[in-house]
């Protein structure tokens, strides 16, 4: 690895409350972070295992699903994941994922097993149970167990409401993960666009905004805050392959890319 890569990896290490934190900040899958990282009330398709597991009840058929992305365009800050997605009877599904983040200096891995029902007509509850394990060169391995809560409730058929609880246990990992949360909401404008914007803890906002056109093809733009972002995603609908993309700025680092593939069964 050049000597720079060395430094930059570990200016973003020593100094993650302006970039991110272990387990978190990292914005996963390419259609929530073409929206901006807003989905706790979209929480459609299997991106919410990551935003709002209460969502995943909402899902009728398997899914596989593969990300991957390079913070900041550095190979050694790679992000991969790989999901699965069962629905079962009355609307209840189980969803499997993992993740892998880092490596070589900082290694970040997550399995994560998901479970959501539906309460009501309008109303869905989530669960997801986390093991975590962090691996930092020369300083050791630590590993603990994380819950999150999802809810989501649909107001109307055009309005959605989302909570989604993360590190309710406030796992630790040589410190305590703290508990996380965030609140958003999903309007549809009209058939062919979607409005959705979270707010979390940390009292960042998040904004995006999904456009459908014809043939499949879909546009996405969105903007964060802390630090101030902004993000455009495009989604290709093939049958049952989707295929998405999503760049993100920052005001100091490199540009972040992130390639998602779905495959329904």
């Amino acid at each position: 690895m050049p000597f720079i890569s060395k430094i930059i990896i570990l200016i973003i290490l020593i100094f993650p409350t302006s970039i991110f934190a272990a387990f978190e900040d990292k914005i996963l899958g390419s259609r929530a972070q073409g929206l901006g990282g807003a989905f706790t009330a979209l929480a459609n398709d299997y991106n919410a295992i990551y935003y709002n597991p209460a969502g995943l009840s909402k899902l009728i058929l398997p899914t596989i699903s593969s990300n991957y992305q390079s913070l900041f365009n550095l190979s050694p800050l790679r992000n991969q994941s790989l999901s699965l997605t069962l629905p079962l009877k009355k609307h209840q599904t189980l969803a499997l994922d993992i993740q892998f983040f880092g490596k070589d200096l900082y290694q970040e891995k997550c399995l994560s097993l998901s479970y959501a029902l539906s309460l009501s007509k309008n109303s869905y509850l989530g669960l997801n149970i986390k093991w975590l394990r962090l691996e930092i060169f020369e300083a050791g391995k630590v590993s603990s167990t994380g819950i999150d809560l999802g809810f989501l409730y649909e107001a109307t058929k055009n309005l959605s409401f989302g909570l989604m609880v993360k590190n309710i246990n406030q796992p630790f990992l040589g410190e305590s993960l703290p508990l996380n949360y965030r609140v958003g909401l999903k309007l549809d404008l009209n058939p062919a666009a979607i409005f959705v914007s979270d707010l979390d803890s940390h009292q960042r906002i998040y904004i995006g905004i999904e456009l459908y056109l014809d043939q499949g093809f879909i546009i996405r733009n969105g903007f964060l805050t802390k630090p101030q972002r902004y993000t455009l995603g495009l989604g290709i609908k093939k049958k049952r392959v989707f295929l998405d993309y999503a760049l993100v700025s920052h005001p100091v680092l490199s540009f972040t890319n992130q390639f998602s593939l779905t495959m329904v069964f």
